[in-house]
């Protein structure tokens, strides 16, 4: 009974197991996302701010090599510095692929990417016709590629983004995690009832299960004939000579001191609430309170921020020096032009970097303050790079 008890609690948790798996995507079919809505975003970016054969040399050039970031970097690169601030947005919609989480929904992953259109770059075409059709079609695009169920509200435009949904559609897109945390919870408790069950009926049987024997002796009339014994003659056995007594030695072994033991428990480390770590800057040197986190994190964790002036939220800044970011700005060295400065530096980043540099060294932080969200540039910081 308990096995098929057993059997059918498996089969629950392995199809309760599969429908988590199922809750965001696969990590190579959102990076396909990702290169396709920065593909996109580049074509009404190019094709707003150049001219027609800039918009149709890039289109040629996505058939003939396909849409991804490196492709495109190299198509902005070749047309500097006309396209510069093409190469900031492609660079920050790109990072969106580091936002990946298996833990997160789809619904999050959706958010994150909506948050593109609030940048600097793309407001600016919030009051014309073709950036709100544009901006509308590929939002309802990015929704059936990530299967969301809603569409989440972004910026002034929440009247146009967001669907009618009848009660039943309401249904389907609620909390899909409660459900399946709640099926889990069922599921578990129902496993510890039949454990219990089982454990108190096997327990129970053989408590005050006693086997008695009721022997009786046997009585019969046989009677056996008695067995006549003959003694066998003796034969004289040689003197066995006793052994001889050897005393054993006796070695005083010496009495070892006692070691003593000391632990040494490792002190946790308080955490400072006015130390946070941001990612890379906006084009204008300025970074959302909203990126904020409180620890360090690889792929995100770009600069480390320390609140100085408290009363005048005034916040001072420097470089993380990583594999990352180093990767990072040898690939695009403008993304950190808006906020920090090179020692030294006579034309632009791209200049002064090279391949072989092993660390960056922050010279005089950065300083920032809080202002409406968003934390504004006062004085960028003074960087070096160590080569090999």
């Amino acid at each position: 009974m308990f096995r098929r008890y057993s059997t059918i609690l498996i089969l629950l948790f392995v199809s309760t197991i599969s429908v988590f798996g199922q809750k965001t995507i696969k990590q190579l079919d959102y990076e396909k996302i990702i290169d396709n809505f920065n593909c996109e975003v580049a074509k009404y970016y190019i094709g707003a701010n150049q001219d027609k054969e800039e918009l149709d040399a890039y289109k040629d050039s996505i058939t003939q090599f396909g849409c991804n970031f490196e492709h495109l970097m190299v198509f902005i690169k070749e047309r500097q510095p006309k396209m510069k601030q093409n190469g900031y947005l492609a660079t920050n919609i790109n990072g969106l692929k580091k936002e990946y989480n298996l833990q997160a929904s789809n619904g999050a992953l959706y958010n994150k990417m909506v948050d593109i259109f609030k940048e600097d770059l793309l407001t600016q075409y919030d009051g014309k016709e073709d950036y709100q059709e544009f901006k509308k079609n590929y939002l309802r695009n990015l929704k059936e590629e990530l299967r969301v169920h809603e569409i989440a509200k972004v910026g002034g435009d929440e009247g146009e983004l967001e669907e009618s949904r009848s009660f039943d559609s309401y249904l389907e897109s609620f909390k899909i995690e409660t459900f399946l945390f709640i099926l889990g919870l069922i599921i578990l408790i129902s496993f510890f009832i039949i454990l219990g069950r089982w454990l108190w009926k096997y327990a129970s049987t053989g408590k005050d299960d006693k086997i008695t024997f009721n022997l009786k002796p046997i009585q019969s009339n046989y009677s056996p004939t008695p067995k006549v014994s003959i003694p066998k003659p003796e034969v004289p056995k040689d003197p066995v000579p006793e052994p001889r007594s050897v005393s054993p030695t006796i070695v005083d072994e010496p009495i070892l001191p006692e070691a003593e033991i000391l632990i040494e428990v490792p002190e946790e480390p308080e955490e400072n609430p006015n130390i946070f770590y941001m990612p890379y800057p906006k084009i204008d040197g300025s970074f959302y309170e909203s990126s904020r986190h409180s620890y360090f994190e690889h792929g995100r964790s770009t600069f480390l921020f320390e609140i100085k002036v408290i009363e005048y939220n005034l916040a001072t800044f420097e470089i993380i020096s990583n594999e990352d970011v180093i990767t990072d700005i040898f690939v695009n060295p403008e993304i950190i032009d808006p906020v920090c400065e090179v020692q030294g530096q006579t034309k632009n980043t791209e200049s002064s970097i090279k391949s072989g540099v092993t660390k960056i060294i922050t010279i005089t932080p950065g300083m920032v303050q809080l202002s409406n969200a968003h934390w504004r540039l006062k004085q960028k910081a003074v960087i070096r790079f160590e080569f090999e």
